[in-house]
């Protein structure tokens, strides 16, 4: 079987449109079969309507009689992760889905109970936490991930020592899902989800399933006091469904499995299966209702695995519940004394214009944008009214946990005379960030939080403009270390703050581009130009980002002799074929441009046709009324007549065109020459020092 690498979830990491690739094969394997195996592809961040839409007629769940979603009470949740197995086939990816689904509940609000790589007792001690906390909880929900097996109608769920070699009974395969269903039933909770992402098939080898079902059948015997029953060896592939019913007085359940009956689960190919990915994509919406993250979730597995993956729900909910009750990172602004002089909606309008900046695109924990220059996403009357107000917030500030360690952090930034300053504080020490080129002249920042490395604590994505940023801006991604002895910090330098370098670790420093996406995997996409039309790619290597070219080399490896069949890798374009390609995605392109989209193609200051020494916001200023005046334009450069000459740190362009311009005043048309000075940036990218020319 082949997957279509023309479809949607297959962009992104280069594989090339048109070719095949061979389907994934299950991992569980006679006698002892494996699960959650890989598909490969990289899925769009961007993708969510069209993942949800995909599955909406066949997900069970949209014809249950919902209720609205009401508001959150308390809400508990189990989380089991297993992957390190002792004696069947070890997994990837448990324990990592397991920790980001955790950490995404507990910012969320809710009470978990946490399981790794747990043994038989440790996951019923866990269960037994869960069922005491579940009394009188608006909502428990229970996660799993990793192998499970169905005898019987019996669903288990292994536990890391599992022995298959030496199980005697049932029971000793792990946890029983259906006996922790029975519990939650009664324990007391208005209502209760379970999720399982385990394949649902029959790992055992076929000799010890006829010992278990054997001895199941005697046991049974025994205690009805009766003769031992024939034993049917009709254990299934999959788990089995658990029934709905509640019972009077008891919890509302639903069950949802990451895949149907005889079916696996796949691990992905990141560092989370598909079903943890549709999951985190949901929870990181603005509408976290249950029944949409099912929806959105269960949709996004069937997209992403081209239908080879199914989930399946089973409920008897009546009504909706939104998940969370809180979200604990926090994002203020500050307006300091005009806090108390405007009114509610000046304040409101200040706080949007000032967050009016970004070039961040994915899912965040946490994310916030800070400018003090004219906000492009207010209409001009918000504009006028902003002018009128006083501007900007003079401070903005993320609170959250970045080390994990149950104390929050505080990242600001506020003007300085001279600069922006970024300060990270925790408990009264405060420090200045020294990373990233910080402290520096900031027209507009950006922070974002994620964990791209696993460790559950997530690191911090920053991107700005300023005059030393080279018109595209700046990206850098960094890793928290922590306070070294805060205590001792505390004691002395209360209220104070003191410069330090080594709050972070910098995984990446590059420009920002027009955005920058960061994909499900951690994968980041830098975008310039039209449609991306100069894109640049990262990953994360687990220890720093490096370039997808560079980390394509494959060092130490010994190669053939070439033969007339060799085919040599393509050329990198030349410094002539960049700048064409940039001049045809940006000046020469139609249609209505952004005055953000235009800001970052210049310099702070550019000679612009005989005017030297000009703002780069007069001189968009002055591109935007000229494109008004224009709004129907086709130019077409005469590439033949491209000269690239290098001039000190910057390179010098001519080149002749043919325009067509048409408006209120007619149309015009002939042919022109152009003069540009253009410095390269790092990534193949240009900045625009100076612009002119002539007709001919």
């Amino acid at each position: 079987m082949k997957l279509d690498t023309n479809s949607p979830v297959r962009r992104f990491r280069g594989v090339p449109a048109g070719s095949t690739m061979e389907a994934p094969s299950p991992r569980w394997t006679a006698p002892s079969p494996e699960c959650r195996t890989s598909l490969s592809g990289w899925r769009d961040p961007s993708r969510s309507i069209g993942y949800a839409l995909a599955f909406l007629v066949s997900l069970i769940l949209v014809t249950l009689p919902w209720e609205a979603a009401q508001a959150a009470g308390r809400q508990v949740a189990l989380v089991i992760g297993n992957a390190a197995y002792e004696n069947v086939s070890p997994l990837v990816n448990p324990k990592r889905d397991a920790a980001a689904l955790s950490d995404r509940l507990r910012d969320a609000g809710f009470d978990v109970v946490e399981a790794f790589d747990a043994d038989t007792f440790a996951m019923r001690r866990a269960a037994d936490r869960f069922v005491d906390a579940a009394k009188g909880a608006d909502l428990a929900v229970f996660y799993y991930a990793g192998h499970g097996v169905q005898l019987f109608d019996q669903n288990y769920l292994l536990a890391r020592d599992t022995d298959p070699e030496a199980l005697t009974e049932i029971q000793d395969l792990g946890l029983s899902l259906s006996d922790l269903a029975d519990r939650l039933r009664e324990s007391g909770a208005v209502r209760v989800a379970l999720l399982v992402d385990a394949c649902r098939d029959n790992p055992l080898p076929m000799d010890t399933t006829v010992r278990l079902v054997t001895g199941a059948g005697a046991s049974a015997s025994e205690d009805e006091g009766g003769a031992r029953p024939a034993v049917a060896l009709a254990t299934g592939r999959g788990l089995a469904p658990l029934a709905a019913a509640s019972g009077p007085g008891g919890a509302q359940m639903l069950t949802f499995f990451a895949a149907q009956p005889r079916e696996v689960s796949y691990d992905g190919t990141g560092s989370n299966s598909f079903l943890m990915e549709g999951l985190l994509e949901a929870l990181s919406g603005d509408r976290r209702d249950m029944a949409e993250v099912i929806r959105h979730a269960s949709a996004y597995v069937r997209t992403v695995t081209g239908g080879r993956q199914v989930p399946q729900v089973v409920s008897d909910w009546t009504g909706d519940v939104a998940l969370g009750g809180n979200v604990k990172a926090r994002v203020e602004y500050d307006l300091f004394d005009r806090e108390s002089t405007l009114s509610r909606a000046d304040r409101d309008l200040v706080r949007k214009g000032t967050a009016g900046f970004s070039k961040l695109r994915g899912d965040f924990v946490a994310q916030a944008g800070w400018n003090q220059g004219t906000p492009d996403n207010l209409s001009e009357d918000e504009r006028k009214r902003y002018r009128s107000v006083g501007g900007n917030a003079p401070s903005m500030s993320v609170h959250y946990d970045l080390d994990r360690d149950g104390r929050e952090e505080t990242l600001t930034v506020y003007n300085e005379v001279s600069s922006v300053q970024v300060v990270l504080e925790k408990e009264g020490v405060r420090r200045t960030v020294g990373s990233c080129g910080l402290p520096a002249p900031i027209d507009a920042i950006e922070f974002g939080l994620r964990d791209v490395d696993g460790d559950r604590r997530p690191e911090v994505f920053v991107t700005y403009e300023g005059e030393r940023t080279a018109g595209f801006g700046r990206l850098c991604v960094l890793r928290f270390r922590g306070f070294d002895d805060l205590a001792g910090s505390r004691r002395g330098n209360l209220g104070r703050t003191d410069g330090n370098d080594d709050l972070f670790d910098t995984l990446l420093d590059t420009d920002a581009g027009w955005s920058a996406t960061v994909a499900i995997d951690g994968t980041i996409r830098r975008c310039s130009g039209t449609g991306c039309a100069d894109a640049y790619d990262y990953r994360f290597d687990g220890r720093r980002y490096v370039s997808v070219e560079d980390a394509s080399v494959v060092p130490n490896v010994e190669v053939d002799s070439p033969t007339s069949d060799d085919r040599s890798s393509p050329e990198a374009p030349s410094v002539e074929q960049r700048v064409a390609t940039f001049v045809n995605a940006t000046l020469f392109r139609p249609g209505k441009h952004a005055g953000s989209e235009l800001r970052v193609l210049y310099g702070e200051r550019v000679d612009y046709f005989g005017k030297s020494n000009r703002s780069a916001a007069d001189v968009v200023k002055e591109k935007l009324q000229y494109f008004e005046r224009w709004p129907k334009r086709t130019f077409v450069m005469d590439e033949t007549t491209l000269t690239v000459t290098p001039d000190r740190d910057a390179l010098t362009v001519r080149f002749e065109y043919s325009y067509e311009v048409s408006g209120a005043k007619g149309t015009r048309a002939g042919r022109g020459l152009a003069t540009m000075r253009l410095r390269e940036n790092v990534g193949r990218s240009f900045v625009i020092l100076s612009e002119g020319g002539r007709t001919l």
